[in-house]
């Protein structure tokens, strides 16, 4: 199986992809961290599941760009490119984050997954709390990787 995440933090990355590696059939697993980057290598690559961060910057840091502004919904950004495409490979959101947006208009990790799966039924498969002091998170991902025969 070959797996995408798009991830900007790179400890959070690691810790999900250790975790894939020991845990399942992944035979591969390539990694975008920013919006630009997980657009491009979803239009242009054959995953059999994307891992998503919802909130990531427009372009990959580097020493030299700070990856432009951050995008609070970046995720669903993706997911709608992708619907557009006709791109059909299942998508689990992989989040540290219980609330998205500002001010008014800031939603729980709850309805955003519930919004998510009414908008996009054909590849979202549901949201996993991360969160790096803990460990449930493996939990709730492994639940999601069987529900879709993925392990």
């Amino acid at each position: 199986m070959n797996v995408l995440i798009v991830e900007d933090d790179e400890n959070k990355k690691k810790r999900i992809n250790d975790y894939l590696l020991s845990s399942s059939e992944i035979l591969h697993i390539d990694w975008a961290r920013s919006f630009q980057s997980g657009v491009t290598q979803i239009l242009n690559g054959r995953y059999d599941l994307i891992l998503l961060d919802m909130t990531i910057p427009t372009y990959d840091v580097t020493p030299s760009e700070r990856g432009g502004r951050i995008r609070a919904f970046g995720g669903k950004e993706i997911l709608a490119k992708m619907r557009r495409a006709g791109i059909t490979v299942p998508v689990i959101v992989v989040t540290q984050f219980e609330s998205f947006g500002e001010g008014a208009s800031v939603i729980g990790l709850r309805e955003l997954s519930e919004q998510l799966q009414k908008e996009f039924p054909e590849i979202y498969r549901g949201a996993v709390y991360y969160n790096a002091a803990q460990e449930d998170w493996k939990t709730v991902l492994d639940a999601k990787l069987r529900s879709e025969k993925l392990k």
